[in-house]
C-alpha cells in the first residue's frame, strides 16, 4: 500500500518547526493553530522537528512549559527525526508527510520555513503545493518586541548579558531552571543563609553568572506546588572554593519547613541583582549576602 492510500481520515491544523527555547514567536504559531482547529472542527498537530542539536536552553525546562501549554490547548505532539525527512524533496515532504499522513487542512509557520532536501522548499513552494493537494497555509512575519526580531538566538544573547528582564520578555516567561534538590557543601546554613542545590543539565545555557531575584517553586507528590521568593546565586563561587562546575543555588525567603532533598522544584528568574562577586573574607561574602536579600524584598 502506498502514502497516497494511506491517507488518514482526521484532518488537521498544523504547525511545525524545532521549538527550541519555547518563545513568543512560537506562541503565535500555535494559537493559530488552536483557533483554526476550533473554528473547523480540526486537530490541532505540532509537528517538532528532531535534531542532534542541543537545545540553546535545556531539554527538561524548556520542555516542561512546551507540554504544559500543548495540554492545556488540547494540541497533539508528534515527533520528526530531521535524518528521516532531510532526504525527500518539498513536494515529497508535503504529500507523504503533510498531506497523507496528516491530511493537513491548515498550515501555519513561519516566513523563513524551509523544508525538503537541503532546504530547497519555502514558503511560497508550500503555498503553491497547497493549492495543488488542498490546504491553506498562514505565512507569519517575523514578530517583533521593541524593535528586535524575537529569535532564540537573541535570547541567548540577553541571558548572556545578565538582561534577564529582557529575555523573559521574548518568551512570553520567565527563564526558569527545573531540577531536583541536590546535597551542597551546607556552607550557607553556617553563617545564617541556608540554601539549596539545584541540579541541571551540565550542557545546558546558564545566564550570567550573578545574584537574581526568583519565584521558587517546590512540588510535592500529588499536591500543589508551593511558591516562595528566593534569592539566586549562578555561578563558580569565588570567594569559596572556585569549583569547575557552576552551581544553582538559593536561599528562601521565610522558609522554614523541612529539607527538601530530592524534591523536584522550579526557580523562574525574575531580576538580575549584581554580577558574581570575588570577597576576600567571609563577614565580607555574609554582608553581601544580606544586601542582596534586601534588594530583593524591596522588589515584593
Amino acid at each position: 500500500m502506498n502514502a497516497a492510500e494511506q491517507k488518514a481520515e482526521i484532518t488537521t491544523a498544523l504547525t511545525i518547526g524545532k521549538f527550541d527555547g519555547f518563545h513568543l514567536g512560537h506562541r503565535i504559531l500555535l494559537d493559530d493553530i488552536i483557533n483554526e482547529s476550533r473554528s473547523k472542527g480540526y486537530r490541532a498537530i505540532c509537528l517538532k522537528i528532531k535534531t542532534d542539536e542541543d537545545s540553546i536552553f535545556t531539554e527538561i525546562d524548556d520542555e516542561f512549559f512546551f507540554y504544559n501549554f500543548l495540554e492545556e490547548a488540547d494540541i497533539s505532539l508528534d515527533y520528526l527525526n530531521l535524518e528521516d525527512i532531510c532526504t525527500m524533496t518539498a513536494e515529497e515532504f508535503v504529500r507523504d508527510i503533510l498531506v497523507y499522513k496528516y491530511n493537513v487542512k491548515y498550515i501555519s509557520v513561519g516566513q523563513d520555513f524551509r523544508f525538503g532536501a537541503k532546504r530547497s522548499g519555502d514558503v511560497s513552494i508550500l503555498q503553491q503545493l497547497g493549492e495543488k493537494y488542498g490546504f491553506e497555509c498562514n505565512i507569519h512575519e517575523k514578530l517583533s518586541q521593541g524593535g528586535e526580531i524575537v529569535s532564540s538566538s537573541l535570547i541567548r544573547k540577553y541571558l548572556s548579558e545578565g538582561c534577564i528582564n529582557k529575555a523573559n520578555e521574548l518568551l512570553g516567561r520567565n527563564y526558569s531552571i527545573l531540577g531536583d534538590v541536590e546535597p551542597g557543601l551546607q556552607l550557607g546554613r553556617t553563617f545564617g543563609y541556608p540554601t539549596i542545590n539545584v541540579g541541571y543539565e551540565h550542557n545546558r545555557l546558564l545566564p550570567r553568572f550573578g545574584v537574581y531575584s526568583s519565584n521558587v517553586y517546590i512540588f510535592h507528590e500529588g499536591g500543589t506546588p508551593e511558591l516562595y521568593r528566593g534569592v539566586t546565586n549562578i555561578g563558580i563561587r569565588p570567594s569559596i572554593d572556585d569549583g569547575e562546575v557552576p552551581t544553582v543555588e538559593t536561599f528562601m525567603l521565610d522558609y522554614s519547613g523541612e529539607e527538601i532533598y530530592a524534591k523536584r522544584v522550579l526557580l523562574e528568574l525574575e531580576h538580575f541583582i549584581r554580577p558574581e562577586m570575588r570577597f576576600d573574607s567571609i563577614d565580607e561574602l555574609t554582608k553581601q549576602i544580606a544586601l542582596d536579600i534586601e534588594s530583593v524584598k524591596t522588589r515584593l
